[in-house]
C-alpha cells in the first residue's frame, strides 16, 4: 500500500503497529486514537509526507515515541490528548509545521520551547509549573490549560501556576481563546486585547483581573469562583455577546450591564446569593436569557419584550411580619 495517503485505525483493537509502515512514503494521515497500541515504530519517523498523527487516549501507549528518531517537519496536528505520554521531543520546535498539539497527560514534565508556527495548545496535567515561555509564539490564538483534579489532589492553599513565573509577558499578545482550568492564581490578561474568548473555571481567587480593556472580547465564562465577589469592568464590554456566569457563590450583584448593547445570550446559575440584575431592559439585541438556582434574587430583571426568559425564579413568600402588617392593614381598612 505503498500510494496509502491515511491510514485511519481508531477505535480498533490493534496494538501492534508494524515497521513496514516506515514504507508508506505518501502517508499524510495516521489515526490511532482509542487503541491498545503500546509504542510507535522507529520507521514512523522516516515518513516525511506525515501531516496529522492522533494518538489520542492511547492507556498503553506510555512513552514509546522514538521522538529523537523523527524530523517531522510536515506535520501539523499532533493529538496525544489522554495518552499516559510523560515527555516531548526536546526538538519539537522543529516541527516547523506544526499549527496543533494537544497533550494530557497525569505523568507529564514540564514542555520545552515550541514551534513558533504552533496556533493550537491544550495542555491538561496533573502538576504545575508545566508551560514554557509563550510569548514568541505570535500565531498562537487558542490556549487552553487546564489542572485534572482528578489525577491528583489538590490542595487549595498551594498556589501554583501553569508559568514558571506569573509574568504576563509569558503570553503571546495575539490570543483569541483563552481557557483556563483549575489555575489557583491569574494572570493580569488587560494586555490580551485580541481574546474573542475568555473562559475560566475552578479558580479561588476572589477576584478577577479588569476585563474593561478587553474591547474584541464577545464570549465570557465564568464557571465555579466559590470566593468571587465581584466581576471588574464586566459592564464595559461592549462587543460581549455571551455571557455566563455559574456556580460564583459569594456574588451578590452584577454591575450595570446597560452598554452590552450587542448581548445576545445571557446565561445565570447557580449564584446563590446573588440579589439583583440591572439594566437589561434596553438590550434590545438579547435573544435568550437564562436565570436558574439564583435562590436570592429579589426579582427577575426587566428585560426586552423579545427576549427568551427561562427560569425556575420564584417570588419569596412574605414573612412573618409582612404577613401580620398586612392583617392590620385589613382590619384598618374594614
Amino acid at each position: 500500500m505503498e500510494l496509502l495517503i491515511e491510514l485511519d485505525l481508531k477505535f480498533s483493537r490493534v496494538s501492534f503497529l508494524p515497521d513496514s509502515i516506515g514504507n508508506l512514503k505518501r502517508l499524510k494521515v495516521l489515526k490511532v486514537a482509542y487503541t491498545k497500541i503500546r509504542m510507535i515504530p522507529y520507521a514512523l519517523g522516516g515518513v516525511g509526507t506525515l501531516e496529522e498523527l492522533d494518538a489520542s487516549f492511547c492507556p498503553h501507549l506510555g512513552d514509546e515515541i522514538p521522538w529523537e528518531m523523527w524530523s517531522l517537519t510536515r506535520l501539523r496536528i499532533l493529538d496525544l490528548d489522554g495518552s499516559p505520554i510523560a515527555t516531548m521531543p526536546r526538538r519539537i520546535n522543529g516541527f516547523s509545521s506544526l499549527k496543533t498539539l494537544k497533550i494530557a497527560s497525569h505523568r507529564l514534565s514540564p514542555l520545552p520551547k515550541l514551534p513558533l508556527s504552533l496556533k493550537f495548545l491544550a495542555v491538561v496535567t496533573a502538576q504545575f509549573p508545566i508551560l514554557p515561555d509563550l510569548s514568541s509564539l505570535i500565531h498562537l490564538h487558542h490556549l487552553k490549560v487546564r489542572k485534572e483534579r482528578c489525577m491528583t489532589l489538590w490542595i487549595p492553599q498551594e498556589v501554583t501556576s501553569p508559568w514558571k513565573d506569573m509574568s504576563i509577558n509569558q503570553l503571546p499578545f495575539s490570543l483569541s481563546t483563552l481557557k483556563l482550568h483549575s489555575i489557583p492564581q491569574l494572570l493580569d490578561i488587560s494586555d490580551l486585547q485580541s481574546l474573542s474568548i475568555l473562559s475560566i473555571s475552578e479558580c479561588l481567587t476572589p477576584c478577577l483581573p479588569n476585563v474593561s480593556h478587553l474591547k474584541r472580547l464577545q464570549e465570557l465564562r465564568l464557571n465555579d469562583f466559590p470566593q468571587l465577589t465581584e466581576i471588574p469592568g464586566l459592564g464595559e464590554l461592549e462587543t460581549l455577546k455571551f455571557l455566563h456566569i455559574s456556580m460564583c457563590d459569594v456574588i451578590k450583584q452584577l454591575p450595570n450591564l446597560s452598554k452590552l448593547k450587542n448581548l445576545l445570550r445571557l446565561e445565570l446559575k447557580h449564584c446563590a446569593k446573588l440579589r439583583a440584575v440591572e439594566s437589561l431592559k434596553e438590550l434590545n439585541l438579547l435573544e435568550y436569557a437564562e436565570i436558574r438556582n439564583c435562590m436570592s434574587l429579589e426579582m427577575l430583571p426587566d428585560i426586552p419584550t423579545s427576549t427568551k426568559l427561562e427560569t425556575d425564579w420564584m417570588p419569596p413568600e412574605p414573612t412573618e411580619h409582612t404577613i401580620r402588617a398586612a392583617k392590620r392593614l385589613q382590619l384598618s381598612l374594614d
